[in-house]
């Protein structure tokens, strides 16, 4: 059976140096580590960094740092995280609901894989967020974000494929509400036959009455041996009153034909013109008149 040999001098030396000094080297490694990270944090800070020197700061704050260390660490952590601006990622389908599992960037560096309606904190400055989730388009944003800004609302709309177009062509008009249509003014042309059909059936009564009551004088008087001037008279005033009355119901008639016939005005507006031109002739026949109306395009 092998004998077991009692450890020489030297051996127990080299242990009893592990022991003793290793801890202290290892002391010595965490301090110097500290202070790096503490040196390196305040120039992140002076760089505009506040997210790097965070990290720094959270090295130098351990328990493990040397008092003094770790009591400033912890100071400027403070300052660091009331100074540090957060956001709160949220996105929606077309419908309202929410969507969940979406990857987000920041200036082409990932920044959060889903959300959780959590704060996150980030650098402030501009910074270009792309969302993303399954199908849906990616959609970019360009965010201002301000030092000292907490929680900041950012809010994405995923727009899925039932949000596409109609498979079929139509106008843009077609898709909004007809707005209502409005008669143009009263042609010019409508109160000018009105004017004339009034006079036209002034004339009417004038000669009508006055034709009468000569034709009522003579067949007192004189009848039927009366002068032919007197009763050529009579008759000459009431024709011009058949005339007269014929004339002022085709005037007033056509005036009311033009009124509500007259273009749009949305079609004037739109144009410039009316669509088309009305023409309308008025002649006296004898016993009678003739009104004739017409449009030239």
């Amino acid at each position: 059976m092998p004998s077991l040999r009692r450890p020489t001098t030297w051996g127990l030396a080299t242990l009893l140096t592990v022991l003793t000094v290793g801890p202290r080297l290892a002391r010595a490694d965490d301090k110097q580590a500290c202070v790096a990270a503490s040196d390196q944090a305040q120039q992140l800070r002076s760089a505009g960094k506040p997210m790097e020197a965070r990290e720094q700061l959270l090295a130098c704050a351990r328990d493990a740092c040397p008092n003094i260390i770790r009591k400033d660490c912890t100071q400027w952590l403070s300052e660091v995280d009331l100074a540090l601006p957060t956001v709160v990622v949220n996105a929606r389908d077309s419908l309202g609901h929410d969507v969940i599992e979406v990857t987000v960037t920041v200036d082409g560096q990932p920044f959060t894989t889903g959300l959780d309606g959590k704060s996150i904190p980030i650098d402030p400055g501009v910074h270009t967020f792309r969302f993303e989730t399954k199908g849906a388009p990616p959609v970019e944003e360009k965010v201002v974000v301000h030092q000292g800004e907490k929680d900041r609302n950012l809010l994405v709309t995923f727009k899925t494929e039932s949000d596409a177009p109609l498979p079929y062509a139509l106008p843009p008009e077609s898709l909004t509400t007809p707005e209502p249509r409005h008669a143009a003014g009263v042609p010019v042309a409508s109160i000018v036959l009105a004017g004339v059909g009034v006079v036209a059936l002034g004339s009417f009564a004038y000669f009508g009455a006055t034709g009468r009551s000569d034709a009522s004088n003579l067949r007192d008087t004189c009848a039927p041996s009366c002068a032919p001037s007197r009763v050529d008279d009579v008759k000459t005033k009431l024709l011009v009153a058949d005339i007269s009355l014929s004339a002022g119901v085709v005037a007033i008639a056509a005036a009311a034909v033009i009124y509500f016939t007259r273009p749009r005005a949305d079609i004037v507006a739109a144009t410039g013109r009316a669509a088309h031109r009305r023409v309308f002739d008025v002649k006296a026949l004898p016993g009678g008149g003739m009104a004739t109306l017409g449009r030239e395009f």
